[in-house]
């Protein structure tokens, strides 16, 4: 992320949001595999600029857009955010963990490509960065 410096507009500061990694396996995540009894994470807009929606009842009287939200575990549907490419913006994290087994210290914001996303925790409640990619398709 480059933003320019308040102090001198001649300069500008850059911020690291993300680093590169390994893909993810084909067989490293399935959502067959979460567990809501250990813990939940629910994304929000909080203090972000771009589009952020959560699913509501009445889009399941939606054709076109139904579909269009992961249904995980039969409880959660995956919100939609809109970031253009190259911009960089935030969401917010919100972890219910509800087992010993469960170390907040280890959570990491991750794409399957293997880009790992920038986060912090405050109060119990995490920060993660993104940025927008290519437009694919």
């Amino acid at each position: 992320k480059v933003e320019q410096d308040p102090d001198d507009p001649e300069q500008l500061i850059a911020t690291q949001v993300s680093k590169s990694g390994a893909a993810l396996t084909a067989d490293s995540f399935s959502p067959k595999l979460l567990d809501y009894q250990k813990a939940i994470v629910t994304f929000r807009k909080g203090s972000g600029f771009y589009a952020f929606d959560t699913w509501q009842d009445d889009y399941e009287k939606a054709y076109l857009i139904r579909d269009k939200y992961e249904y995980l575990h039969q409880i959660y549907r995956v919100p939609w955010k809109l970031l253009p490419p190259g911009k960089t913006d935030v969401v917010e994290a919100v972890i219910d963990i509800k087992s010993g087994d469960i170390d907040p210290a280890k959570v990491v914001f991750k794409t399957p490509q293997g880009v790992e996303f920038k986060s912090e925790s405050r109060d119990g409640v995490y920060i993660a960065y993104h940025l927008g990619g290519a437009i694919s398709g």
